[in-house]
């Protein structure tokens, strides 16, 4: 990261890729293209592994812990479809973050103004 055109090529790529693959619009249609699929398998899995939406089924090593002021069913899906809309939503919200955050890593090229040598 302490190559300047490293960084800018890495920047230019994200921009690319977040007009096509990488892009809300192809992110979504390619998980409804995936559960479209995976069809009748999804009920299948349900079948068997279904139970694990039910978070008081699960060991504290299989289900996520709330934090402070939380409950296990606001950080555990309760159905297939809560599973996949969270999963869209923390992925559309996370290229949000990127594109806010991705040209912070110019950062890394430079050295710092405080420091007197360089962080390896």
């Amino acid at each position: 990261m302490k190559d300047e055109d490293f960084v800018e090529r890495v920047l230019n790529r994200y921009q690319e890729l977040r007009q096509t693959y990488l892009s809300d619009e192809y992110l979504t249609n390619y998980m409804e293209e995936t559960i479209a699929y995976l069809g009748p398998a999804i009920a299948r899995n349900d079948a068997v592994w279904g139970f694990s939406y039910d978070a008081t089924n699960l060991t504290s090593l299989q289900r996520r812990r709330p934090e402070e002021g939380q409950t296990l069913e606001e950080v555990n899906p309760s159905s297939y479809t809560q599973a996949v809309e969270w999963m869209e939503g923390f992925m559309l919200r996370r290229g949000v973050w990127l594109d806010e955050n991705i040209e912070s890593l110019r950062q890394y090229c430079h050295q710092s103004k405080t420091a007197t040598q360089w962080v390896e």
